[in-house]
């Protein structure tokens, strides 16, 4: 028969112990990524949400898109968060990534808008027929853009709700 020290079994004991407590303190610090990366997610979501609708409730009027759709997204919004998506499921990546381009476009149609608005000067009628055309244009792609920007908004929301507002047990070491 075999008999095995009490050293080893301390050592093989310890070993045991480290490991697990690698893979659990490891499981922990996954667990509050997506838990923080949810909520700053949710965060800039409902903070840009009424410039959202602003921008839909100006696409819907006659207004000239100079007077009321001059609303500014930040760039900055969402570059923090999209280093650590890949952390989220699949479906709040695909949410999320789809409201994202949304506002990117919606961002490029507006500066794209503004410097045609800087270069013109003098405008001939020829050229406020075209202007108003261009503007119906970048009214148009910016409603389609928001559009898709709360639909992706609408369907990320209740799914980052539910995971952020859970009670976990959370350990303390």
């Amino acid at each position: 028969m075999v008999s095995i020290s009490p050293q080893l079994v301390n050592i093989l004991i310890g070993v045991i112990l480290t490991v697990v407590a690698t893979f659990s303190l490891q499981w922990f610090q996954q667990t509050r990524e997506r838990y923080e990366t949810r909520k700053a997610l949710k965060g800039e979501i409902q903070s840009a949400g009424e410039r959202l609708e602003d921008i839909l409730e100006h696409t819907d009027d006659d207004m000239p898109v100079r007077d009321g759709l001059d609303v500014h997204f930040s760039r900055k919004m969402y570059r923090r968060n999209l280093s650590k998506l890949g952390s989220l499921s699949d479906e709040e990546v695909e949410y999320t990534l789809a409201y994202y381009q949304a506002v990117e476009s919606i961002i490029s149609s507006q500066e794209k808008y503004n410097a045609v608005q800087e270069r013109e000067t003098g405008e001939t009628h020829e050229e406020r027929r075209q202007n108003r055309t261009k503007e119906g244009l970048y009214r148009m792609s910016v409603k389609i853009s928001a559009t898709k920007a709360k639909e992706a908004r609408d369907n990320l929301l209740p799914i980052l709700d539910e995971k952020t507002s859970r009670k976990r047990w959370v350990p303390f070491f």
